[in-house]
């Protein structure tokens, strides 16, 4: 029958680092408890007191406890009810040392100020070393699992991120408009597929400034260069109108708008630009101005002959007879 894997044998595969708080305030106790102990590889912390102990436990996090009954000031029963209180350290397993034996008041009064386990002085040192490796095992087991839960929770958080950046690019390459997400070094970090479309380009090519630059009407270049320059130093949003060049070569008008975005703690973390195609409106204004002007032209020409024969005919009736 093949032969079980220990709590050691597992432990000594498992990356995480663990300690283990020794207390007792003979000194050559706490030598002997470190003799048995030091083969499992565990850090091994001393502490001649209750306080001392304590205050290692504010410090940082063990596996299990060893901690002596009978010390002077805070014995070992108050140093667990203290341990107790914290929630920390409620559940740190405490395994008690005495002299007392098999007193059944001893134990009952243990178990009921926190102790996890009892050993008797004299102990046999692999029943100890057993029980401390035991309690370690459980201890790394529970990390292994919290480690798994957190790098689960982690995994769905990445794929809800994901399922949700999907949902907004589907959604933004459905707009009518084109978005572009600028990034603090200033280049594009995504062009949504409106833009894409239009413009004839890949989505690689849509992420490179030369590419869109290449789409905007050369006049337009210069003042939009100027005004993103500026934005970009002020961090205030930026509104123009320019022509944007189309895949079979025809400009047409948009109103472009970049906003900044900013992070929770207000610092800007880039930008996320849209364009609007306005050239029917643009041409539609401008075909309303020259009908206006059309009409001016016409009433004042209209008006100018209306008065030329009224002024003959006033000038015919006052001459003298």
């Amino acid at each position: 029958m093949p032969q079980q894997p220990t709590f050691h044998a597992l432990t000594r595969l498992e990356p995480l680092a663990t300690s283990v708080l020794l207390v007792d305030d003979n000194a050559a106790n706490l030598l002997a408890l470190e003799a048995v102990l030091e083969p499992l590889g565990q850090r091994l912390v001393r502490a001649s007191s209750g306080p001392e102990a304590l205050r290692w436990l504010l410090r940082e996090e063990f596996a299990v406890i060893l901690l002596d009954v009978q010390m002077p000031g805070v014995d070992g029963f108050e140093t667990a009810r203290l341990i107790r209180q914290r929630q920390r350290t409620r559940y740190t397993p405490i395994i008690f040392l005495t002299a007392h034996g098999r007193d059944e008041a001893h134990l009952v009064h243990g178990y009921a100020v926190g102790a996890a386990d009892y050993v008797v002085k004299p102990f046999h040192p692999d029943v100890l070393r057993w029980k401390v490796e035991a309690f370690v095992g459980l201890y790394l087991q529970q990390q292994r699992l919290q480690r798994h839960e957190s790098a689960l929770w982690e995994r769905e958080r990445r794929m809800l991120e994901q399922q949700g950046e999907l949902r907004f690019r589907r959604l933004v390459d459905t707009m009518p408009q084109f978005v572009w997400e600028l990034l603090l070094d200033g280049t594009i970090g995504y062009a949504n597929r409106g833009w894409l479309d239009y413009a004839g380009l890949s989505p690689e090519q849509g992420r490179k400034w030369k590419d869109t630059l290449y789409c905007l009407h050369p006049e337009d270049v210069s003042c939009l260069r100027n005004a993103w320059k500026e934005a970009q130093r002020e961090g205030q949003p930026l509104e123009q109108e320019c022509r944007l060049r189309r895949a079979d070569g025809e400009y047409r008008w948009f109103l472009t708008r970049t906003i900044p975005e900013r992070d929770e703690q207000g610092q800007l973390a880039g930008w996320v630009s849209t364009a609007t195609d306005i050239d029917d409106a643009r041409r539609a204004v401008e075909t309303l101005r020259a009908a206006s002007e059309a009409k001016d032209m016409f009433l004042t020409m209209a008006a100018h002959e209306l008065r030329t024969p009224l002024q003959a005919a006033r000038g015919y009736a006052h001459r003298p007879r």
